[in-house]
Parts: structure tokens; C-alpha cells; sequence
């Protein structure tokens, strides 16, 4: 290193001239000549600063070994006589290497010879150093050729044998990367504030606009320097301006980290726009309010569906009360309607009923079989029309009902129906299957009529059966409803005509093979609907019937105990 390679020669002053020289010794008689007390002072006084010379250079050198940047000298020539550890390390070089080499080899060609210039203008500049930085991000040269850009100070020192140079090099990579990073975030910032779907905006404390968008600008119809002149009271629309003071109030006091609020502006044309402002305020680090950050949305036309909605709700109440009304009063004439026919009806059909009676206690010893044939054809026809009637009553009274809701346990429900069937006389015996059922609400009074029907229907159709099976279970195929199935293996029906089914009079058997009216499955469609279920049939002929219809059940939950469980009766 430059600072163990500088020789310091022992020397004394020679009186009345200005140089020095070597220090002589005289002989004694033993060939010696002891020094005088003034030459022993100036040999210990050479002696102590060259002591403290070299632990000047030691603790130097200690301070360049350890230094975090690059140090290296240069003579005149600009060869390289120092060369410390960072410096070994930035350019992956070895000291020894590098020794007595140009500085050259570690400079990129391009700059080589701008740089050999420079050196030798600092030397005759006559300045003895320049700060770090005054010379801009220049570029080094690593062993392996790789380019990286650095900030370098250097000095300048002369000495009686030469001119020495020495440059402090510090690695600026990660620095330059972290400034090119910050560009480019901010390039990208800045094209994401202008290209924003929605208007973006800097407002100071004040209210005055410090940056806006263009989204902003196409939103109000103001250019960006027509808003840079504005606040945002300017363009408020004055009914909405109360809510937004109190908001930013709220905000500066330390309330509110943020706030939104729907309102209009007044666009430069003179027209409203409804929009949706969000906004943010942004603080110092120590808590000083500096601006605040907005997002605008233009909500214009959601605005105008949300009137023509609101217009159309209006609209359709108003219809649904008029509808309301007619039907009310359609009800009530339907309702009077009923009753009148049923009283119309039933007086005639007393009337053959009657006169059926008296005829057969007048003449009973005069009538022919065939005549007495005849008048009980007439007495049957006359009960079933009786019959007919109160179904149909029975069948308009469904739709006025009001329903009940209530807790209904269908197992506990089922088994009632079923004793019901099992207590009338001459019913032949029938297996019943009953699975576990769950607990659903709905009316019990309607529910169980559905029963009846189902029940009854099954029991009809598997009377010419010698073992008849009746099985009642349910299922859930999907969250929010439970399915309850009636399943018989009685004289079925043909698919083709499962549409038929819950028509009103609507029958897929003659009444010699099975009697029947034709309401009651139409009175359990219709009872199932109003409780927002469904109902359906599958069948095969002479193969069996199964009548399915669902409920729904509140949030999709089915109260069961013993799910797979099954019962069996008879």
C-alpha cells in the first residue's frame, strides 16, 4: 500500500543551509566518538515521530482496511498503489491484481479516455478535494466485465517523489434500482389517476381542487385548469352541500377516517349529475390534516332507474289495489253466487227426492220391477247431484279460507287419518307403511283434508286387491323444501293422462269400476299451492300409483328423529 512503500530517512538539519542531511558519527579511541547531548535529543526526537508516524499509518491504514466503500489511489500515471478490501470486494478483484495496474481496467472503454482528462485537469486545478456526488453517477467495471453505476469523491495529495490520487467509490446499484422503481410507481400511478374508470381527485383542506382526472373533467364538463381555479362547493349542488360540510368536518376533527355520500353537482352546462363521492383524508405523520383523496362516480343512470322503479312500484301498487278490489267483489258475488245455486239446486233435488217416495208408498202395490228400477236410478242420480254440490261448495270455500300455520307433527297426523279408514266397516285389510315423518308448520285443518284425499284415493284403488300395501314416507331432494309421497300398488293409471289427475271432475276410471267425483284431488292440488308447495303423480297401469307433494320448510331444515325408521300397520 501507498502509505508502507513511502520511505522515511533519518535527517538532521545542517546549520546555515536549508537542506538536510545524514547524521555522523566520530571515533573514539575504540573506532566510536560518543554523540553530544544536542545530537542524542534530535536522534530521540526523530525517533518519537517516526513512532508516532507509524502509528498514524497504522491507525490509517486499520481505517481504510475496514472503510464500507471503495478506497484506491493512483500516481501520476494512474496506476493504482492502494487498493482496500470494499474495493476488492465492489469490483471482485483481488488486491494483488489490481497493484500497479491502470485505473483504467476497472472504467468502461467508453469512458476511459474522458476519464484520463479529467484526472489530469483536477491535478492542475490546484483543488485538493471533491465531495461526493459533484461529479454525477459515473459507471465502474467489475473483473467479470459487468458494468454498475457509482458516486466517487477524490483528493489530491503531493509529495517531494510525486502526485497521488485517491478516489472514494461508493456502489450506488441498489440505489439507482429503488430510484428506478420509484420512477416507474409513479409513472404507473400517474397513468392509473388519468386512465380511472371513475374521477379521482387531491382536495385541499380548503376545498380547492388540487388534482383531478379526466374522468372528473368528462363527469362535470369543466376542463382540469377550469376545476384547478374551482372548489368543490363551486359545483355542489346547494341542497347537498350541508351533509358534505358535516362529513369533512367529522373527518378533520379525527372522527372519521373516511366518509361516502351520494350527491350532485352542477355541471358546467348548467345540468345536475348525480354522483357517488368517497373520500379519505390524508394526514402527516405527526397528525396534520393535508389533503383529502376523492373518488367520483357517476351514478346518473342508476339514479334514473331507481325514479322509473320507484314510478313503477307506484304504478303496480295502485294497479294491485284496483285488481285487489275487483276481486274482493268478485269474491263476494262468486260467494253469493254459490250459495244461491246451492239453494236453487238443492230445492229441486228435495223435490224428485220427495215425489220419489210418494210415488213408490202410493203405488207400491201397482209398480212393475222395471218401473221400481227406474225410480231408484232416479233417487240415486238425484243424491249423487246432491253429492256433487256440496263438493263443489266445498271446492270454492278452499280458495277464500284463510290458512293457519301452525306445528304439525305429520306422523302423529297420518296415523289419525289412517284409524279414521280403518273404523269404517267392511274395508278390507291393507298393510300400511309409514316411515318417520318429520315436524313441518303448516294448516292442520287443510293438511289433513289432503290426507283424506291421498289416503283415500289409495285405499279406493287397492280395494280388488287381494294384499294391498299402502306405504307413506318423504324425502328432501333439495334445501327448503321436504317431499311426502303416497305410494299404492292398486290399478295405477297411464302417464299419458297424469295431467288430467287434479282437474276438476276430471276421472281416469269409470264410475262402475271405481266411484268417485272428481274434486278431491283438486282440492288437495289447490291446498298445496296456497302453501307455496307442489304436487304430482306417476303411475303404471294395474302396476301401482304414487302421489308426491311438497312443503316448504324454513331454512331448508327437516325436524326428524329417526329418519330411516319404519312403521308397519296391519
Amino acid at each position: 500500500m501507498i502509505f508502507d512503500q513511502i520511505e522515511t530517512p533519518v535527517e538532521t538539519p545542517v546549520a546555515g543551509t536549508s537542506g538536510y542531511r545524514p547524521i555522523c558519527a566520530r571515533s573514539d579511541s575504540h573506532g566510536s566518538t560518543p554523540p553530544t547531548a544536542h545530537q542524542q535529543q534530535t536522534v530521540e526526537a526523530l525517533r518519537a515521530s517516526e513512532i508516532a508516524l507509524q502509528e498514524s499509518q497504522a491507525r490509517l491504514s486499520g481505517l481504510i482496511a475496514s472503510a464500507m466503500d471503495a478506497i484506491i489511489s493512483i500516481d501520476c500515471q494512474q496506476r493504482i498503489v492502494l487498493f482496500n478490501a470494499a474495493a476488492e470486494k465492489m469490483f471482485q478483484c483481488p488486491q494483488e491484481e489490481a497493484l500497479r495496474q491502470p485505473i483504467e481496467r476497472f472504467i468502461p472503454e467508453r469512458f476511459r479516455a474522458a476519464h484520463r482528462l479529467h484526472v489530469e485537469a483536477f491535478g492542475k486545478t490546484g483543488v485538493t478535494a471533491r465531495a461526493m456526488g459533484k461529479l454525477g453517477a459515473i459507471s465502474g467495471l467489475r473483473a467479470n466485465g459487468q458494468e454498475f453505476p457509482i458516486e466517487a469523491s477524490i483528493s489530491q495529495v503531493e509529495t517531494a517523489q510525486s502526485r497521488f490520487y485517491t478516489v472514494i467509490l461508493r456502489d450506488i446499484t441498489e440505489r439507482e434500482q429503488a430510484v428506478q422503481a420509484l420512477k416507474e410507481s409513479q409513472e404507473r400511478l400517474h397513468a392509473t389517476f388519468e386512465q380511472a374508470a371513475v374521477g379521482l381527485s387531491r382536495v385541499a383542506i380548503d376545498g380547492h381542487w388540487l388534482q383531478v382526472n379526466q374522468r372528473l373533467c368528462e363527469i362535470t364538463g369543466y376542463t382540469q385548469e377550469e376545476l384547478l381555479e374551482r372548489t368543490f362547493r363551486d359545483i355542489t349542488y346547494p341542497l347537498d352541500l350541508e351533509a358534505e360540510l358535516d362529513y369533512r368536518q367529522q373527518a378533520l376533527a379525527g372522527e372519521l377516517e373516511s366518509y361516502a355520500l351520494e350527491k350532485r353537482y352542477i355541471r358546467k352546462d348548467g345540468s345536475l349529475v348525480w354522483i357517488n363521492l368517497t373520500a379519505s383524508l390524508v394526514c402527516t405523520p405527526s397528525g396534520e390534516p393535508k389533503y383529502f383523496i376523492s373518488v367520483i362516480e357517476d351514478i346518473s343512470q342508476r339514479k334514473a332507474a331507481e325514479l322509473e322503479i320507484r314510478r313503477l312500484n307506484a304504478e303496480l301498487e295502485q294497479r294491485v289495489a284496483e285488481r285487489t278490489t275487483e276481486l274482493t267483489t268478485v269474491n263476494q258475488e262468486l260467494e253469493a253466487f254459490a250459495y244461491s245455486v246451492s239453494h236453487d239446486l238443492r230445492a229441486p233435488l228435495r223435490h224428485i227426492d220427495g215425489f220419489v217416495a210418494l210415488l213408490r208408498k202410493k203405488a207400491e202395490t201397482s209398480l212393475t220391477p222395471l218401473v221400481q228400477r227406474y225410480l231408484d236410478i232416479i233417487a240415486e242420480a238425484a243424491r249423487k247431484m246432491g253429492t256433487l254440490i256440496d263438493e263443489l261448495l266445498s271446492f270454492s270455500r278452499m280458495g277464500r279460507a284463510e290458512l293457519v300455520h301452525q306445528p304439525i307433527h305429520m306422523e302423529n297426523l297420518v296415523q289419525e287419518v289412517i284409524q279414521e279408514f280403518e273404523r269404517e266397516e267392511g274395508q278390507p285389510p291393507i298393510a300400511w307403511q309409514v316411515d318417520a315423518l318429520p315436524k313441518i308448520t303448516a294448516d292442520p285443518s287443510m293438511l289433513r283434508l289432503v290426507l283424506v284425499n291421498l289416503l283415500g284415493n289409495a285405499v279406493k284403488f287397492t280395494s280388488r286387491r287381494e294384499h294391498a300395501v299402502i306405504e307413506i314416507g318423504c324425502r328432501s331432494d333439495q334445501p327448503g323444501e321436504v317431499i311426502f309421497f303416497v305410494r299404492d300398488n292398486g290399478a295405477g293409471f297411464d302417464m299419458q293422462y297424469a295431467d288430467k289427475l287434479f282437474g276438476v271432475f276430471q276421472r281416469l276410471h269409470r264410475v262402475d269400476e271405481f266411484e268417485g267425483t272428481g274434486i278431491g284431488l283438486a282440492n288437495a292440488k289447490r291446498i298445496i299451492h296456497r302453501h307455496g308447495g307442489r304436487i304430482w303423480a306417476e303411475g303404471e297401469v294395474d302396476a301401482g300409483a304414487t302421489f308426491y307433494f311438497s312443503l316448504p320448510t324454513p331454512h331448508g331444515e327437516i325436524e326428524a328423529d329417526e329418519r330411516n325408521q319404519t312403521h308397519s300397520i296391519g
